[in-house]
């Protein structure tokens, strides 16, 4: 009765599924308490028979309120940092030199001119530099990697309608 009656029928089916299959089963519901509070409980059922054969649910409950509220906190924040990116016109990026990793946000893909959906690459990014500041990006991103140090410095775009675009 304190499960949140949104989320009953699927802790029911949850809770039947387990019984007929005799796997466990996750299951994620609201639970309110006595003084109206709301808690994200998780929780993780198995079917299990006792010593007389009889079937018993057994399992595991964990209050994950806090967890949910530290991840739609970040979601929130993330959401302002992609509008502030937007506005703004800032992308950011990460690439780890070891792995090749490359992370780029909405707005970068937006700068560069590339689909979101396509993975980034250092390659990629090579593809966009002008002819003329090919040059400098290269030496930039050797001694980036040999240093260890931060890059910043100016350079240009050349996009495949023939525009131009300055980055910092």
């Amino acid at each position: 009765a304190r499960v949140r009656p949104e989320d009953r029928e699927g802790v029911d089916q949850g809770l039947h599924e387990s019984f007929e299959t005799g796997e466990p089963q996750p299951l994620k519901y609201i639970f309110i308490l006595p003084d109206g509070t709301r808690k994200n409980i998780e929780t993780i059922s198995q079917p299990v028979r006792d010593d007389e054969g009889k079937l018993k649910l057994m399992g595991t409950v964990m209050d994950v309120t806090e967890r949910v509220k530290v991840q739609e906190a970040l979601q929130k924040s993330e959401a302002y940092l992609t509008e502030a990116q937007c506005l703004s016109r800032t992308g950011s990026f990460s690439w780890k030199p070891a792995s090749g990793e490359v992370l780029w946000s909405a707005e970068t893909f937006r700068i560069f001119g590339f689909d979101p959906s396509i993975k980034p690459t250092l390659e990629l990014a090579r593809q966009r530099i002008h002819p003329d500041d090919a040059g400098i990006f290269a030496e930039k991103v050797r001694s980036g990697v040999q240093e260890g140090k931060d890059l910043e410095y100016e350079h240009r775009l050349l996009m495949p309608d023939g525009t131009v675009k300055w980055l910092q």
